[in-house]
């Protein structure tokens, strides 16, 4: 289920969900949105509030196969997109044909193995 709330949250409101991201700029909602999902065992990230996240959201690049992800854990998300950035700049021109390469290779490897 996917939901957008654009009204008060109320207890009860995460009846359904398997998983949750508080982001409503209030820290008394995040508080309430996060007693509810703890309660109910569903994930929940907490933005701004690492405190009161069980998971993260990382900073991703995807070229062909290849996926780049980097997490600070909550601690600066600014640095880990940027870490993202500086990382994806490394990324050559043809690297997902060489990325298609290796798999056939390999594939072909296997089935002679």
């Amino acid at each position: 289920m996917f939901g957008v709330f654009a009204w008060a949250f109320r207890r009860g409101d995460l009846e359904g969900f398997r998983l949750v991201i508080a982001a409503t700029g209030s820290p008394r909602v995040n508080a309430l949105v996060h007693e509810e999902a703890a309660a109910r065992s569903i994930p929940l990230n907490t933005v701004d509030d690492p405190e009161h996240s069980s998971f993260f959201v990382p900073a991703s690049a995807r070229r062909g196969d290849l996926v780049i992800a980097v997490s600070t854990s909550g601690a600066a998300p600014y640095l880990a997109r940027r870490l993202r950035e500086y990382l994806e700049g490394k990324l050559y021109p043809g690297l997902e044909q060489d990325l298609e390469r290796a798999r056939a290779a390999r594939a072909r490897i296997s089935v002679e193995s």
